[in-house]
């Protein structure tokens, strides 16, 4: 695509629609703009004075996230890896219940990449991956009488059960909602 001082004002005319329609103002001291490398220097500032934004390399982040990604998604998946890591990090030298795990997991691991979720597309390796950190941070892994694993193993009851997770019992809850039509599922989870 040619840059142009026509686009630029074709730009600044939607931004100004959406102004007056939605009645939220862009900021334009927050407001950056990049260019590919095909853009000479001096198309680029005439642009960006036009406009009235400010020309940046790279774009950095938004809310957390990187703005431009790629191709590859690996260092996507590292950053959000990496937030969930460091939240729960400083959770798990502390003693908590079965239900003060699973809450913990709900509200701490399960709401950092919901942002990115909605954003961008995810290998599916990823959700496997997720899913395993945070079964991994919520399964008791030492009791006072030792391993919990294999005191469950011998108990009446089978370790499958224990294997579902919040997640899937949310999301299954979740599916069950929006397919039922009589919305007698979602009466349930309202209660």
């Amino acid at each position: 695509m040619i840059v142009s001082e026509v686009e630029a004002g074709r730009v600044n005319t939607i931004l100004k629609q959406y102004e007056d329609m939605s009645g939220q103002v862009v900021n334009y001291d927050k407001t950056t703009v990049s260019f590919s490398r095909g853009v000479g220097d001096d198309q680029k500032r005439t642009v960006a004075g036009l406009m009235g934004v400010r020309v940046v390399i790279e774009q950095d982040k938004y809310l957390g996230l990187p703005t431009s990604i790629g191709r590859s998604k690996q260092g996507l998946t590292r950053i959000v890896r990496a937030k969930l890591s460091k939240k729960l990090q400083g959770w798990r030298g502390m003693l908590f219940s079965k239900a003060g795990r699973e809450i913990l997991i709900k509200a701490v691991a399960q709401s950092i990449p919901t942002y990115a979720v909605s954003v961008f597309k995810f290998p599916s390796n990823f959700y496997d991956d997720l899913r395993s950190f945070s079964r991994n941070f919520g399964e008791a892994r030492t009791t006072a009488r030792g391993n919990f694993r294999g005191w469950l193993g011998r108990s009446c009851v089978s370790p499958s059960i224990w294997e579902v997770s919040v997640s899937e019992i949310m999301l299954n809850l979740t599916w069950l909602c929006w397919a039922s039509r009589f919305g007698v599922f979602l009466r349930i989870v309202k209660v």
